[in-house]
Formats: C-alpha cells, sequence, structure tokens
C-alpha cells in the first residue's frame, strides 16, 4: 500500500512491465536458438537470423516422439481408469454409512462442504 502512495498507479505498471520484459528475454532468446540450424553455432543474442526447423526435427527423430506420446496416452488413459473406479468403490460407503469414521472421511475429502455438516 505505501508504494502505491509513493510511486504512483501509473509507475508501478511501468515497473511490472520491465520485470516481465526482463522474464521474457531469456525466453525469446532460446526461442531464437532453437529455431536456428543445428550446424549454427554462433553468437546467441542475435536474435532470428534465420529460421529453420532442422533442430526441431533432429529432436523428434531421436526422443521417437510419436512412441513417448502414445505411452504417456496409455499410461494415462490407464491410470484414469483406475483411479475413477477406486474412488468410486470408496465414495458409495462413505456416503451410505453413517458413521464417525465415515463422516471425517467425507470432511476430510471434500473440505467445501462443511456447510452440508447439518444435512449429514
Amino acid at each position: 500500500m505505501m508504494l502505491r502512495k509513493v510511486l504512483g498507479k501509473g509507475s508501478i505498471q511501468v515497473v511490472v512491465l520491465l520485470v516481465m520484459a526482463l522474464n521474457l528475454i531469456p525466453l525469446i532468446i532460446a526461442f531464437s536458438t532453437s529455431l536456428r540450424d543445428p550446424s549454427n553455432n554462433t553468437n546467441p543474442l542475435v536474435l532470428f537470423q534465420e529460421m529453420s526447423f532442422a533442430s526441431y526435427k533432429a529432436a523428434f527423430d531421436r526422443m521417437h516422439f510419436p512412441e513417448a506420446l502414445w505411452n504417456s496416452v496409455v499410461l494415462t488413459g490407464v491410470s484414469v481408469v483406475f483411479v475413477v473406479l477406486f474412488a468410486a468403490m470408496a465414495s458409495y460407503p462413505m456416503a451410505r454409512l453413517k458413521t464417525k469414521l465415515s463422516k471425517f472421511m467425507y470432511l476430510f475429502f471434500c473440505p467445501d462442504s462443511w456447510y452440508l455438516r447439518k444435512w449429514y
């Protein structure tokens, strides 16, 4: 609050924009360097000197991207199926049984539903 009074609203926006620009500079340099030919090892601070996707093609070929993507999709799908299955099997007794443990577990896993205590 004190900083706003000293600098004013416009000055704070200028400071925020400067900090944002300082944070974006390394990303722009990295992106520019990634678009160069793999054999080009010149100064990385010369931005967007050439545009070539050869580095991306070489990286995708070396890392076998389609296989890695398929493995991730299968692993994610199987994980989601098991999480939903076990969550459903665990939530049914928690919702139907009226014990202190089930009430605690219900409130533990659903902290935003504290207002439901009078109905539970």
